[in-house]
């Protein structure tokens, strides 16, 4: 059972709906390398999407709510995508520190009856890892998509790995673009403890960030924050782009096999600065 906004073929819904999802078809995937860093891939998605979506009734005596089915749908995807990729990026303890990647694909989904989805995205993502001085990093990431026919694709910005200083997957659209620099470095070598017995963590790593991206076109929307009495105001059909920024700081460690992040960012405009919002996620640095 999935409460979200986003179905997995990318389909955006104006509120969060509860809803079941069961997705079976096809996969294949072509990569030719040109060199060491650099290949071209050909991938090919087939796959029918059916959901059935729930409401609840108004709650008993006993303050118990009841679900029922107000809705069933079948969406089936045909989906080519040709990709561009390089990757020469040297990987350390919690990712990326030399070198660069980037990639660039385009996908056409075909529509051959009214259950099919049918769009056209186009995707590019670049990153560049800078070696400062001894184990100090700086890294720069730059993403731009735009979706566009009767189903687009849906993107998302805000949280952990987008815009830190916003709610998670705060803003959403059919075209989107981020910009994300972080300074890294080296917080704490060894903190070790001696009780109860000998133990401790090693290898903390801090980081500076600064944050800017921003969705828009047809259906996109900000999503604020829910105040007392949980009201959502929604901006829909925004064309005009507005770039929202944060920045923050945070820290990383590994945990056995775990990376955590620990971030913590404020939005701002440049004149004001709103209070921050404190992320946590599992897994490498972009």
């Amino acid at each position: 059972y999935l409460n979200s906004r986003v179905s997995s073929i990318g389909e955006a819904f104006v509120d969060f709906r509860l809803f079941t999802e069961r997705n079976y078809g096809a996969y294949a995937s072509v990569s030719y390398p040109f060199s060491t860093f650099t290949r071209a891939e050909l991938e090919f998605d087939g796959y029918v999407s059916e959901r059935e979506f729930f409401q609840t009734t108004n709650s008993d005596a006993f303050n118990q709510g009841f679900f029922f089915t107000s809705s069933k749908s079948q969406r089936r995807l045909f989906q080519p995508t040709f990709s561009l990729i390089h990757d020469s990026a040297y990987y350390g303890l919690f990712g990326p520190v030399i070198g660069s990647r980037w990639m660039l694909s385009a996908s056409r989904a075909f529509s051959f009856s009214g259950a099919d989805v049918s769009r056209t995205t186009v995707f590019a993502d670049y990153r560049k890892y800078t070696p400062l001085f001894f184990r100090n990093y700086f890294a720069f990431r730059a993403i731009g998509a735009s979706s566009t026919g009767s189903d687009p694709r849906f993107f998302f910005l805000g949280g952990p790995t987008t815009l830190r200083g916003y709610d998670y997957l705060q803003f959403s659209g059919p075209r989107i673009v981020l910009f994300n620099a972080e300074y890294r470095y080296p917080l704490v070598d060894a903190l070790i403890f001696g009780w109860p017995g000998r133990w401790g963590f090693t290898n903390i790593g801090g980081t500076l960030f600064l944050d800017s991206g921003a969705t828009w076109g047809r259906g996109s929307f900000v999503e604020p924050l829910r105040d007392e009495i949980g009201f959502r105001q929604i901006r829909v059909d925004k064309q005009n782009i507005q770039f929202y920024s944060d920045f923050g700081v945070g820290f990383y460690m590994r945990f056995a096999y775990f990376i955590l992040n620990f971030q913590l960012g404020w939005p701002t405009d440049f004149a004001n600065t709103g209070r921050p919002f404190f992320h946590f996620y599992i897994g490498p640095q972009f």
